[in-house]
């Protein structure tokens, strides 16, 4: 049967565990307070490990991928899409601002 728990998320509170309607049952994680990452990209986003083991970051919201150097639609690649035929220059059908990393990994400016 599914219902409410109210958990007690100072870990401490419990001998080391986290009490959850009353009583103390999931231990504490060993990197409770650590710095986490979540999400790829401009997505990242930077928190803290909680109780339940869960980094408390939310990722931010992608975009439409711009030639930048930046991974503006959070896939994990740079400027995706910006120089498929590796030649050296930005696909005329996208927008270019500032700089772009072009096919072969090479930062350049925009035309």
């Amino acid at each position: 049967m599914w219902g409410i728990f109210n958990y007690d998320r100072s870990c401490g509170s419990c001998g080391g565990k986290v009490k959850i309607n009353g009583a103390c049952s999931i231990s504490t994680p060993s990197k409770l307070g650590n710095s986490c990452t979540v999400g790829k990209g401009i997505c990242q986003k930077t928190g803290t490990i909680q109780c339940d083991g869960k980094c408390s970051a939310t990722p931010g919201s992608s975009s439409a991928e711009v030639c930048d150097n930046l991974d503006n639609d959070c896939n994990g690649v740079v400027d995706n899409g910006c120089d498929n035929d590796k030649d050296g220059f930005v696909n005329p059908t996208l927008t270019c601002s500032g700089n772009f990393r072009d096919g072969n990994g090479v930062v350049r400016p925009c035309p």
